[in-house]
This record gives C-alpha cells, sequence and structure tokens, in this order.
C-alpha cells in the first residue's frame, strides 16, 4: 500500500539496495547486472514494468502501461 501513496520507507530504500550474492553477480553480463538494477525499483509501469516482465517478475497489475502522474501534468503525459 505504502507505492500507492508514493511513501518512500526504510524497507523500501533497503529493498533497493539489495543486490544478488558476489558469485551470481559475477556470472552475469553488464546487461544483465543493468536489468537487475532497474527491476528493484518499486514501480510496475513503464520500463520498469517492462524489464520485470523479462527477467519472469509477476505483477500485479498487468493492465497497468502509465502512470497518471499529477493532475496538473496530465495533458503534458497526453493523458
Amino acid at each position: 500500500m505504502d507505492k500507492r501513496w508514493g511513501e518512500v520507507l526504510k524497507s523500501t530504500l533497503r529493498r533497493q539496495r539489495r543486490g544478488p550474492p558476489a558469485h551470481v553477480l559475477s556470472k552475469w553480463s553488464s546487461e544483465g547486472r543493468a536489468m537487475y538494477r532497474v527491476a528493484r525499483s518499486p514501480t510496475e509501469v513503464g520500463y520498469v514494468a517492462f524489464v520485470k516482465r523479462r527477467l519472469g517478475f509477476e505483477l500485479k497489475e498487468m493492465e497497468a502501461t502509465l502512470e497518471l502522474g499529477e493532475p496538473d501534468n496530465r495533458p503534458v503525459l497526453g493523458c
């Protein structure tokens, strides 16, 4: 629920900093490392959703494709 409210909790920041074990990380390509880093983000739309689906993550909202943003910015985003 904290993700929907835009709150950034200590546990969210800690989860984003976590990484795979060193012996696993050493076998990954630079592209795989970059994708894993992007996938640690709490969001589930846009490029992050694309990367998470590619890595096999289960997403809560499969139909979500766009963040609507602030009401003032919606015309710029095309919403």
